[in-house]
């Protein structure tokens, strides 16, 4: 029973180098990042940047309501 045929030993060679291959390739994964995590990156970054230009736009427009408002107060007081 102790004894192994050589398909057993064939088997189990086959095995350890596809193990071996599986560790390699994940290590060559986590050194090279997939497409995927690209897009993901890229994404959040994008998103950030919306979020300040739409606190940008938001900011100019009340600083031209008040300018405006200013203006027309400044132009009522010369007037009347």
């Amino acid at each position: 029973m102790g004894k192994y045929s050589k398909e057993d030993y064939e088997f189990e060679k086959n095995k350890q180098a596809i193990l071996a291959l599986a560790k390699e390739q994940n290590y060559i994964k986590k050194q090279h990042p997939s497409v995927w995590d690209y897009e993901l990156d890229q994404f959040r970054r994008q998103k950030k940047v919306d979020r300040f230009l739409i606190l940008g736009g938001l900011c100019g427009l009340i600083s031209l309501m008040i300018s405006v408002f200013l203006f027309l107060n400044t132009m009522y007081h010369w007037v009347g």
